[in-house]
């Protein structure tokens, strides 16, 4: 039988609208072209679909060769193209089920994740598997982190083990400490596997604002903070202090002189200070002012910065060592995840 030169084709099809009908229709098609029984590919997302499309193809080519009306409408149903004929007689589509059914080890229909875990099986060691393994089930892997987890916990220097616990948060207090740490393992793992490799490091992303800390740091902090307390607030109309400047001048110095960088930029005479011609409290901000808060800023980027670039680090730490850890338990029990193969 001549081969077929069929185009490539795309169904979009919504629920409920025929798409095993027409997926069986073009498995037929192709089993009565001649086309190998192992030739054909055909994958869903689950074992009852699956089960549905080799059932039905079975059964309407089993009706076919009972029936000789159904076999002359099954070959309407399933020409692969334009003036492609299919023998509808029921001879023809009797030797066809014999085949199929003599062949029925070798049909590839089934769902994605068996044909991955068969191409894993087939190239274990060129994707460097041990050679017994197995899916895990949800209780295994969770089994492996913990495992995983432990390990790392009795190995990891001061800094890893401060950032681990550092995302147990209060959202976290329903839960035991070593949950609470096995959560925060599964979503560094998750990001780990999610981030990009290639050749950069993204763990290094506040790399450029690390540098030594200036000698004389605190002191241009508290000179800073006095600075900003030693100013006069405006005056109201009656001739008083502005109670709201003075205030947050006062607010604003204590939180310099301490280093809460995050509190002082929520501060709205802040806000004010870093926006052109910006006003607090219906008032412009001096220029005096606005200096303070610019070089109080650049004392907060370096050290929040410094802050963040210790803490990416420490976690990219922590991800490899997560990481390695779990891939050690995985080859120790010989289970795997689906997303790890």
């Amino acid at each position: 039988m001549e081969p077929i030169n069929l185009p490539r084709e795309l169904v979009l099809a919504s629920a409920g609208t025929g798409k095993t009908f027409r997926i069986s229709s073009r498995i037929i098609g192709l089993l009565a072209a001649g086309a190998p029984a192992e030739s054909i590919f055909a994958s869903t997302f689950t074992r009852k679909a699956a089960g549905e499309i080799l059932d039905r193809v079975l059964a309407r080519i089993a009706e076919a060769a009972l029936d000789d009306g159904a076999g002359r409408l099954l070959a309407e149903q399933v020409k692969l193209a334009e003036g492609h004929l299919v023998n509808g007689s029921r001879e023809f589509w009797l030797e066809l089920l014999e085949g199929l059914v003599r062949q029925l080890h070798r049909v590839n229909i089934g769902t994605l994740d068996s044909f991955f875990v068969r191409t894993a099986l087939s190239f274990g060691d060129e994707i460097a598997l041990p050679p017994s393994w197995s899916i895990a089930d949800a209780a295994t892997e969770a089994r492996i982190r913990s495992a995983a987890l432990q390990d790392v916990l009795a190995d990891a220097d001061h800094a890893v083990i401060v950032e681990l616990v550092r995302g147990v948060t209060s959202a976290d207090a329903g839960r035991s400490v070593h949950d609470a740490l096995l959560r925060r393992a599964r979503q560094l793992l998750d990001l780990h596997h999610a981030l990009a490799d290639d050749g950069n490091d993204p763990w290094g992303a506040f790399d450029g604002v690390l540098g030594e800390r200036s000698a004389d740091f605190r002191e241009r902090q508290q000179r800073l903070a006095q600075q900003l307390a030693s100013i006069e607030p405006p005056e109201t109309k009656a001739g008083a202090p502005d109670r709201l400047w003075q205030n947050a001048l006062f607010r604003c110095a204590a939180l310099i002189e301490t280093g809460d960088w995050n509190a002082l930029v929520k501060e709205g005479l802040c806000a004010a200070a870093q926006a052109d011609g910006g006003k607090f409290s219906r008032r412009e901000v001096p220029s005096e002012i606005c200096s303070i808060f610019q070089e109080a800023l650049q004392l907060a980027r370096h050290e929040i910065g410094t802050r963040l670039a210790q803490q990416s680090r420490a976690l990219g730490r922590l991800a490899r060592l997560l990481a390695t850890a779990v891939d050690r338990k995985q080859r120790e029990i010989g289970a795997y995840g689906f997303s790890d193969v």
